[in-house]
């Protein structure tokens, strides 16, 4: 992903030269020039590969170059549907050659003495094309939607079939929706809420195991709906930053926070010592505290931990 990553800066940057970094540029000339149009469909099919990797990783954590999250941004809220439109004709061209290539293979088969079937049946394999589950595309749809599909297609099935299989299986999902409490469209959207976290290439020479390890707790502990856990993991989470990279040391997390504050005055802005009494409030008044704690108090919390990771200033020892 390294790769797709570089490539998109590279080619994202070429693009924004060629047209005088004006959006509005694209359309005649990608009308007037081939070359553009073939960039165009490079950095979309970098884009794609990208934001799919990054919406199917099972952390919100990603190693980046410095300006990858501006430049992704500004691609996605300027560029790409200028961009997609440009990129057709290259598109279809790439398509076109792909056909041309598969029936020049598949004649190379056929003469060998083998069937259409048989050739098919292998590029699907080489593939992976076979592989179930392929269809469903992050970017585009629902997964919370679809899980609730699936189980009005199971019930419909245990409705006409005598099979006890199907019975059981609504069974088991009332089980896990009303005993467990599990909402997969409430976990979607929630872990879609959740800020990714691009982690700053000179971070990558220390160890980050610890930070990703944190920050994955307190989303998934948002995430799953422990709002309280998720908190208490962001507190430890503000306390390692400050500590291990920003080297600031003190007897407790309040003189941390105000040592830092000094040291570095963009973190005042954060408000982290109103934060750290919000999680010690919850740790000791947790009765009267856990019904008042909304989504938005755990966003700003972990938005604040992305702010100060990919703020860390590069300290050399």
């Amino acid at each position: 992903m390294e790769d797709e990553i570089e490539l998109f800066l590279y080619r994202f940057k070429k693009l924004k030269s060629e047209i005088n970094n004006a959006p509005k540029n694209l359309s005649w000339l990608a009308a007037e020039r081939t070359d553009i149009q073939d960039l165009c469909n490079e950095i979309e099919q970098n884009y794609k590969a990208i934001a799919k990797h990054i919406e199917t990783k099972d952390s919100k954590h990603t190693f980046v170059p410095a300006p990858f999250e501006d430049q992704f941004n500004e691609y996605e809220r300027n560029y790409r549907e200028r961009v997609v439109i440009a990129a057709e004709p290259a598109k279809e061209r790439e398509a076109n050659n792909i056909i041309e290539s598969l029936n020049s293979w598949k004649q190379q088969w056929l003469s060998a003495g083998k069937t259409e079937n048989e050739f098919w049946d292998h590029f699907r394999n080489e593939l992976g094309l076979n592989d179930i589950g392929l269809a469903f595309d992050p970017l585009k749809d629902h997964p919370g939607f679809l899980m609730d599909s699936l189980k009005d297609f199971v019930r419909d099935y245990a409705e006409v079939d005598e099979d006890e299989l199907y019975d059981k299986a609504v069974g088991a999902w009332g089980f896990f929706e009303k005993t467990i409490g599990i909402d997969f469209t409430a976990i979607y959207n929630r872990w879609g809420k959740a800020p990714k976290l691009y982690i700053p290439p000179h971070l990558q020479s220390k160890n980050t195991v610890p930070l990703a390890e944190l920050y994955h707790e307190a989303v998934k502990a948002y995430t799953f709906g422990n709002r309280i856990a998720s908190v208490v993991m962001c507190r430890a989470l503000m306390e390692h930053v400050l500590q291990k990279y920003y080297q600031v040391e003190g007897e407790n997390l309040q003189n941390i926070i105000a040592f830092a504050e000094v040291r570095f005055p963009q973190l005042k802005k954060l408000n982290m010592d109103k934060k750290r009494r919000l999680a010690n409030d919850i740790l000791h008044e947790y009765e009267s505290r856990q019904s008042d704690l909304e989504d938005k108090a755990i966003i700003d919390f972990l938005r604040t931990i992305k702010y100060m990771v990919q703020h860390v200033p590069n300290i050399k020892k």
